[in-house]
């Protein structure tokens, strides 16, 4: 008994020996074994390319690699090589070749409700298809937007389903509507200094927001009394923008044309000053100084001198889809983007009218301006 326990003893000893040992081996190994940190990605857009559409105003991205075939305001043809230009409906589709298509128009694509799916691109409910041809496959995805259809799709032979999907994939997760204004990016609603409606046909229109994310107010000293700025009142400066709203959008007209379609649009204005209780206060005047044109021309003054302003004329371009600053044309054939006034009206023939007091001259120099839509520019009659 005793030789069997002294054994059983020697055992157990030996036990704990390769443990402790073993132990020991792994900590060691622990220490010398290098902390291997998360790699950090130096871009993940170093391989991608951006493309914008500027009538529509979106963009999003794609693969380096891929070259754009073809492309216009309502069409575009992504390819990812040479081989992809020779594809013609008589031949197998390339093994190599994947292509992006994407149309816009009015109407819907038909004939891709089988198997459908429903996702999100830009926030919009889109439909998504698969195809399957022959020699290749097509996955389709369309969703509406402002009356439009975005139907975008990408080809590929089917053993390239997988990159093929990863490219959509890429596309979709970053098409963006640029601009393109969220709860979140609201401010300007309620922080405007001022806004108000421009018109288009059939009575439509939409609201415009005069705004600046810097803008400081102040009171002005009695050290600082000017004729811009009177004592006691009230000065708001910052980097001033107009910006459309298109979800403002409505019409006086409840059989309104509603094939008008507008579009959010942001134009800057530059560093202002506007001065409460005077001509240069910020408050915008729309009117319509163009006898054959719509209500959306909008005046906006800064302070000129003690005897006028300055007077900037912007509008909304519904061919564009977008705000633009209008130019004068004067009589002596120079051009500038304002006009010093003293007072403004508009003609019975609807004309925009304006009176400047020239203090070289000692009197007051009225001129009548002619819009020319084909130039966008005042002309001085």
């Amino acid at each position: 008994m005793k030789n069997n326990k002294g054994f059983a003893s020697m055992v157990l000893i030996g036990v704990v020996i390769v443990i402790v040992a073993i132990g020991g081996y792994f900590a060691l190994k622990s220490k010398q074994q290098p902390v291997v940190q998360p790699a950090t990605s130096t871009g993940e857009t170093v391989n991608l390319k951006t493309y914008t559409n500027d009538k529509y105003g979106f963009e999003f991205q794609y693969p380096k690699d891929f070259s754009i075939n073809s492309s216009s305001a309502n069409a575009l043809d992504l390819i990812s090589n040479e081989s992809c230009k020779s594809i013609t409906q008589y031949v197998p589709w390339p093994q190599n070749c994947i292509t992006y298509d994407l149309y816009i128009k009015k109407d819907k694509t038909i004939g891709l409700d089988k198997n459908q799916t429903i996702i999100k691109v830009a926030g919009y409910p889109a439909e998504r298809t698969v195809v399957k041809n022959k020699t290749d496959e097509q996955i389709y995805v369309q969703f509406k937007k402002d009356n439009m259809w975005y139907t975008g799709w990408v080809t590929y032979d089917i053993t390239q389903r997988s990159k093929a999907t990863d490219i959509l994939n890429q596309i979709l997760s970053t098409f963006k509507f640029i601009g393109q204004i969220t709860q979140t990016n609201t401010s300007f609603q309620t922080g405007s200094i001022f806004s108000a409606y421009v018109y288009g046909p059939e009575l439509n229109k939409v609201k415009v927001f005069l705004y600046a994310s810097d803008e400081k107010k102040t009171i002005t000293a009695p050290t600082d009394i000017s004729c811009a700025n009177p004592s006691g009142s009230e000065v708001s400066r910052g980097n001033y923008k107009l910006i459309v709203d298109s979800t403002t959008a409505t019409s006086d007209n409840p059989g309104g044309n509603s094939d008008l379609t507008w579009k959010n649009s942001t134009l800057d204005v530059g560093l202002m000053e506007f001065t409460k209780g005077t001509p240069w206060d910020g408050k915008m005047t729309v009117d319509q100084f163009n006898p054959i044109g719509y209500k959306n021309f909008i005046i906006l003054q800064k302070y000129g001198s003690c005897n006028g302003t300055l007077m900037q004329v912007f509008g909304y371009d519904l061919s564009q889809g977008k705000l633009v600053q209008y130019k004068f044309l004067k009589k002596d054939n120079s051009s500038s983007n304002d006009i010093f006034v003293t007072s403004y009206k508009k003609t019975s023939s609807g004309n925009l009218f304006t009176s400047a007091y020239d203090n070289a001259l000692g009197k007051t120099i009225d001129t009548e301006w002619l819009f020319d839509s084909s130039k966008n520019t005042f002309v001085a009659k």
